[in-house]
């Protein structure tokens, strides 16, 4: 698999990849996402543009087959900061020469000017790898603060490279850039929030960078407590106990497995990792065991004895030191119903001979209720058929769910979706609303939110059956329209 890109933000990058795997690509404010479809792998793409010029891209992905990044530039001198979390990548440059970026590596790639370079994503291993793109031209277009400092700061470090040669930076293991990496990888909803902790996780990794590249111009060098090379055998150690997570290894086999002795291992892994072997062995089988909880049906014995533990109210009761609930109460609905939004789908045959008036006065009532029963959602009404969203609690949702259903209005009411997400998709709007013959936008006190669905025909031509993708792509429609 090969991609040439052209894009010139991590999310115009992020619409090109979603293009080429035929993935859903979902967008936000300066924020967008892909998961990577089941015939080419597993995991997702995120992507963060912070203002014109500082963007971010994270995969956290396994793929199939090899999948080549290509990224051509034309007048636009980027920078790439580039960091591996976990898994490693090669980088071609134009001239052909290939560097393997590997495992907790701080790379600095300066493609050369209307030339290309090319990343490539190994088969079969799981990578997780952020790119920070920073393209000067584009943060001198727009003054202000944040961006002309960034693009100070860029000449006054990078002014003395050939502007017709292509640059890359190899600099040392740095475990701060890889603790302000992390949370690039939690599991968190993209939102404000995310948008914020991105940014600042991502200026720091730029100040870490940068600022190390400045002291190895004058032969000052970060000092790790170990070689890279025997860093590097701490990390296949790491990996090494992730992949047996079922065996309860001993310090005499990670001697062993690593080549190095005791005393190496623990110092590395309380740099690399802050914790001891036994502390990072536990956090390793307990999210292990969360995962499993969370997206399998496997009993609690048979987990446990996957990570390795015989023992279930050890068990049991280390998973609720960590995460502060039983197991059990993990994965039941009642845990989630505290947590979570309950969201629910259904399409529904509209009787003959209802008018505008009588839309409009369904949106109205519908805006209201659900403003007291803090629910929100959208009602869509396309060729005699309506599709509607509900998103709230649980109980407040299925009670307006079980009235909807005794509405004469309508007949055939089907339920195409029920069950928890961590974040509502329509939660600007109580009812948004989308009809056919509303062609104007109408004012938010006491109307429905509207657009006219000709912008959006094309999604109910493609989903037959509203599902996530579709209500997200409805979400950004108005977005966009900025309803």
């Amino acid at each position: 698999m090969r991609l040439k890109t052209k894009g010139h933000t991590s999310i115009d990058i992020l619409r090109e990849i979603s293009i080429y795997f035929k993935a859903d690509f979902t967008e936000g404010y300066h924020t967008a996402n892909v998961k990577i479809p089941e015939s080419k792998g597993a995991g997702d793409i995120r992507s963060f543009d912070f203002f014109d010029g500082f963007s971010l891209l994270i995969f956290n992905l396994k793929l199939k087959e090899n999948f080549e990044i290509v990224r051509s530039t034309s007048e636009q001198d980027s920078f790439y900061f580039i960091h591996s979390n976990s898994g490693s990548l090669k980088y071609t440059s134009a001239t052909g020469e290939k560097q393997e970026i590997t495992q907790f590596r701080n790379v600095i790639v300066k493609i050369k000017n209307k030339s290309e370079g090319s990343f490539l994503f190994p088969a079969n291993e799981p990578i997780q790898v952020s790119f920070i793109l920073l393209t000067k031209k584009m943060l001198s277009s727009v003054y202000d603060t944040n961006r002309h400092l960034l693009s100070v700061y860029l000449n006054d470090i990078f002014s003395n490279l050939d502007e017709t040669k292509a640059f890359t930076h190899f600099g040392n293991l740095i475990k701060e850039i890889s603790d302000f990496a992390k949370v690039f990888y939690y599991n968190t909803p993209i939102n404000i929030v995310s948008l914020l902790t991105h940014k600042a996780a991502a200026l720091n990794i730029l100040a870490t960078s940068i600022e190390n590249y400045d002291k190895s111009k004058v032969g000052i060098t970060h000092r790790n407590p170990l070689s890279d090379e025997d860093l590097k055998k701490v990390i296949h150690i790491s990996n090494y106990i992730a992949n047996n997570l079922n065996m309860n290894l001993n310090i005499d086999e990670l001697e062993k497995e690593s080549g190095i002795n005791s005393k190496k291992i623990q110092i590395g892994f309380r740099f690399l990792f802050n914790e001891t072997i036994n502390s990072f062995t536990r956090s390793c089988k307990f999210t292990e065991a969360k995962r499993l909880l969370e997206t399998t049906n496997l009993s609690m014995s048979e987990i446990s004895y996957t990570i390795g533990i015989s023992s279930k109210s050890y068990f049991s009761k280390t998973f609720k030191e960590i995460y502060g609930h039983l197991p059990s109460e993990h994965r039941s609905l009642q845990y989630y119903q505290e947590k979570d939004i309950f969201q629910l789908s259904y399409r529904s045959v509209a009787n003959i001979g209802l008018l505008t008036k009588d839309l409009n006065n369904i949106v109205d009532i519908s805006k209201e209720h659900n403003g007291n029963a803090n629910i929100n959602g959208c009602l869509i009404y396309h060729q005699n058929s309506f599709f509607q969203i509900l998103e709230g609690g649980k109980k407040e949702v299925l009670e307006l769910y079980e009235k909807i259903g005794r509405d004469p209005r309508h007949t055939n009411v089907k339920l195409l979706w029920k069950g928890f997400k961590q974040e509502k998709i329509f939660k600007q709007w109580n009812m948004a609303y989308i009809s056919e013959e509303t062609l104007t936008l109408l004012s938010k006190e006491n109307k429905a939110d509207a657009i006219s669905l000709q912008k959006l025909s094309f999604l109910l031509t493609n989903y037959q059956e509203p599902n996530q993708a579709f209500w997200e792509n409805v979400r950004n429609h108005l977005l966009l329209r900025k309803i």
